[in-house]
């Protein structure tokens, strides 16, 4: 078989460019590493990641130098076909393993993956075996579903299957990687790299439900894997209990509309019935709805029925300037035709990147929490920041909102830090815009039932330079940090009490002063000086930014990285002996 090239990437280590605005103090924009998810398969299959048999189950093994004759029972007798291990799969016990050799390439014939015998407390397993200096064994889906866990006819329960360690790869642009369907419950996809299809990961709904099922597909997990270049979208679809956590999703969703990198839904919106208990977490999220290289729709949505939905500790991020005003970053909001509704949203900690028109926008959200977020305008496009109701909402207004604690640095003359209005009071508390001096509108707009809101508490700024620096350098003194802060609806002592409530939240002040109080332009002693106090790496899904990668293509067309650790981004300033004074 052809080998075809794998485009690989960094998971969390690719370098996130972000803004420092110096005003009266300066921030060290930090990330928190999103906390491990101890699920039921983890629980479970916890000695399973490394050595499947562990838990006493067989293991079934398949190389592309077997020959399916074999009884599949040892390394040195494997199946050699996909087929011939995706028929022992379906007939092998709970607890039992079939694994293809690194190094390997597989043709995907047709398949469905059902098994009666696995369960949660007894999951059967596909993954790889062999030298772990190999590639993850390759499995070649070219028009045809990469894996389809389903069973066919009405639904029946079936479930506890993992996936891990594999590469799936089409290069026809068509068809879906994962497929899951018909009430298939507890799934783990685990460092996977999916590549080249129309969906990459699809969570559907199901048809005729038996005794037993209720129709979605509930406790399904992907978690650190690489999804990418696929033209229809990354994730589509949703479940209860699904967590979809660190990931890297680039450049998937080759159109404007549905084309997304995360699409959730609820299968069972259309009769009513609400998917409940969604956490999106430590994901970065790049280039969606790519279109001749410009960003033209929503990198992450939801629509549908949805309760107790946590987007977390995610990155999304576009190139400055590569952007549409259809590019928005997070959108909650209604999307079909149907009363829709969003129960219990948290927005929290997230870092968004030169997003277009709006950054984070939730409607006919029924208790909301957008805090702690992040967003950076570098190319003079976005135009909000935060905007509830972002857009017309459906029969339940937005209510119970509070939006607190973010820090929103804009760019553009017209940009809104927070835009609030609707049909109920919202509750916008200690936030931090910063806007250009030149900006023509008021840092947060109010219409509608918030017309009068109090948002004294919140901190409106305005600069009138700005410090761009990769993400080696936290703070940069550099030349030209000329900033008239403002407060506005504001008072200089709420203001210095949020810089400070900021700090115990690790948000580190550094040479603070109180607003309005005099600044004083650093000297180039003062640039010696911060590059060893505060130089240092940020750290990002347990990944630093800061480590060189040398780039590798090897025999058989995979590209492959190399960090070096301690390289640092290039040097934007220099002394007269060479030492580097900013980043």
């Amino acid at each position: 078989m052809e080998t075809s090239k794998i485009r690989k990437l960094r998971p969390k280590s690719k370098t996130i460019s972000i803004f420092i605005l110096i005003v009266s103090a300066v921030f060290v924009l930090g990330c928190t590493s999103p906390k491990d998810n101890l699920g039921f398969v983890e629980q479970v299959n916890a000695d399973l990641r490394n050595k499947p048999s562990a838990a006493g189950g067989v293991n079934y093994y398949v190389c592309d130098k077997g020959d399916d004759s074999n009884d599949g029972r040892s390394e040195s007798t494997p199946f050699r076909s996909f087929s011939k291990g995706m028929s022992t799969f379906n007939s092998m016990n709970g607890g039992d393993s079939v694994l293809f050799c690194r190094g390997g390439i597989f043709a995907v014939s047709a398949n469905k993956l059902f098994n009666q015998k696995c369960s949660a407390t007894s999951v059967c397993t596909i993954a790889d075996y062999g030298n772990a200096a190999l590639e993850r064994p390759k499995l070649v889906a070219d028009d045809v579903i990469g894996l389809s866990i389903m069973d066919g006819g009405s639904a029946d329960a079936d479930g506890g299957y993992v996936v891990r360690n594999i590469i799936l790869f089409s290069s026809t642009g068509s068809k879906t990687g994962i497929f899951i369907y018909n009430d298939a419950d507890d799934v783990m996809l685990d460092n996977l790299h999916i590549q080249g299809f129309s969906t990459a990961v699809h969570s559907a709904g199901s048809g005729a439900l038996n005794a037993g099922v209720n129709g979605y597909n509930d406790r399904l997990t992907l978690r650190n894997s690489t999804i990418i270049d696929n033209s229809g979208g990354g994730w589509l679809g949703g479940g209860n209990d699904t967590l979809i956590e660190n990931n890297q999703f680039e450049n998937n969703g080759f159109a404007r509309i549905n084309k997304h990198n995360i699409y959730i839904s609820s299968p069972g919106k259309r009769i009513g019935v609400f998917v409940d208990s969604i956490t999106i977490r430590g994901n970065t999220l790049y280039k969606a709805s790519n279109i001749n290289n410009e960003c033209r729709g929503v990198s992450l949505v939801a629509h549908g029925l949805i309760s107790n939905l946590t987007i977390e500790n995610n990155i999304i991020k576009e190139d400055a300037g590569a952007v549409s005003p259809y590019c928005w970053g997070i959108g909650v909001d209604p999307g079909n035709a149907l009363d829709e509704v969003f129960k219990n949203v948290r927005i929290i900690n997230n870092k968004l990147l030169n997003m277009g028109n709006i950054a984070i926008e939730c409607s006919s959200c029924d208790g909301v929490i957008v805090d702690g977020n992040t967003i950076i305008d570098e190319g003079n496009v976005l135009r909000a920041g935060i905007k509830i109701p972002g857009k017309p909402e459906d029969t339940v207004k937005s209510r119970n909102v509070t939006i607190s604690n973010n820090n929103i640095i804009l760019s553009k003359d017209n940009g809104e830090g927070i835009s609030i209005g609707g049909e109920h009071v919202f509750n916008v508390k200690n936030n931090v815009i910063s806007q250009p001096s030149t900006s023509t509108v008021e840092c947060i707009t109010k219409s509608g039932a918030n017309l009068n809101t109090d948002t004294s508490s919140n901190v409106c700024q305005r600069y009138t330079d700005i410090v761009y620096i990769d993400s080696a350098t936290v703070v940069d003194a550099s030349e030209g940090i000329v900033t008239d802060p403002t407060i506005a609806d504001s008072t200089a002592d709420s203001a210095e009490s949020i810089l400070n409530r900021r700090a115990a939240r690790g948000l580190e002040l550094i040479n603070s002063t109180e607003a309005g109080e005099a600044y004083e332009k650093p000297t180039r002693g003062d640039y010696v000086k911060y590059e060893g106090k505060v130089t240092r790496t940020r750290t990002v899904s347990n990944h630093t930014e800061t480590d060189k990668t040398d780039k590798t293509t090897t025999s058989g067309g995979y590209v492959r990285y190399e960090r070096k650790a301690g390289d640092r981004r290039r040097c934007r300033a220099t002394s007269s002996t060479g030492e580097c004074l900013m980043r």
